[in-house]
């Protein structure tokens, strides 16, 4: 009985490809560790000022302040409070009078998603986190830019 070629050598291919996979996730994993425990430490560091546009990662859940001239714009998102209820993410798009981006405040949940509350801006103090983003994960996940 003769081997199927082509299809032996694509199966081989991919068992070879998850195997290295599995490789490098378990060398990723002290680093993941080491990351962990940097973003546990963030927490109890003291505060600061917002830092520049991008914010790396290493200031991820690092208490920060900032001050808001005025808000540019708002953004809705779905989200739970911190008991675990549903509601609207009310987030609020903050000039800061100086050239660059701005920055992002979550203000809290409502039960409305077309209720903005009524800041127009001020000082804000918080933890540095991710801004939200809707993009799909192969997005992501390819680095590309989202719509």
């Amino acid at each position: 009985m003769r081997l199927p070629l082509i299809p032996t050598i694509l199966v081989a291919m991919a068992a070879a490809a998850m195997i290295a996979l599995g490789v490098w996730q378990l060398h990723r994993g002290a680093e993941k560790d080491a990351l962990l425990v940097r973003l546990a430490a963030n927490r109890t560091r003291p505060a600061m000022a917002f830092p520049a546009i991008p914010v790396g990662d290493d200031l991820l859940f690092r208490r920060a302040s900032a001050f808001c001239l005025s808000v540019t714009g708002w953004t809705t998102q779905s989200g739970r409070d911190a008991s675990g209820k549903s509601g609207w993410r009310k987030i609020a798009l903050c000039r800061t009078g100086a050239e660059g981006p701005g920055f992002s405040v979550q203000l809290g949940i409502g039960s409305d998603p077309n209720a903005n509350p009524p800041w127009r801006g001020g000082k804000v103090n918080g933890y540095i986190s991710y801004a939200p983003n809707a993009a799909p994960l192969i997005v992501s996940m390819l680095g590309a830019a989202g719509p």
